[in-house]
């Protein structure tokens, strides 16, 4: 049996996502396919709840740590944005769309978005 030091198991808890999931010899995107790369952005609406905040944040930072790709967080919304948005009366979960050269996630609350 491993013998492990005191406080050893905080290393796994501390893990909130599992780096390097990134294969970087994969196929290039098929039709129908977005692949994502630097020049993306996460965008916010100005008047983002909290907890809206958060789930970009930690959508962020999952894109860094497992996939090393480092994108920023803004308000500008345009060409390769990843947008976040919440609306009280969709009335279900989230909606989603993917285009080209856009992602839109529209929660019911920030709780759907996230």
């Amino acid at each position: 049996m491993k013998t492990e030091a005191p406080y050893e198991f905080r290393t796994f808890l501390d893990q909130v996502h599992e780096p390097g999931r990134r294969n970087p010899k994969a196929s290039p995107c098929r039709e129908n396919e977005v692949g994502l790369n630097e020049s993306w952005r996460i965008v916010l609406p100005e008047s983002a709840s909290e907890g809206l905040m958060r789930a970009a944040l930690d959508f962020q930072n999952y894109l860094l740590v497992s996939m090393d790709l480092p994108l920023k967080i803004g308000h500008a919304d345009g060409p390769g944005s990843i947008v976040f948005s919440e609306k009280d009366d969709l009335g279900r979960g989230y909606e989603y769309e993917v285009a080209e050269d856009r992602i839109h996630i529209l929660g019911d609350s920030w709780i759907g978005a996230a």
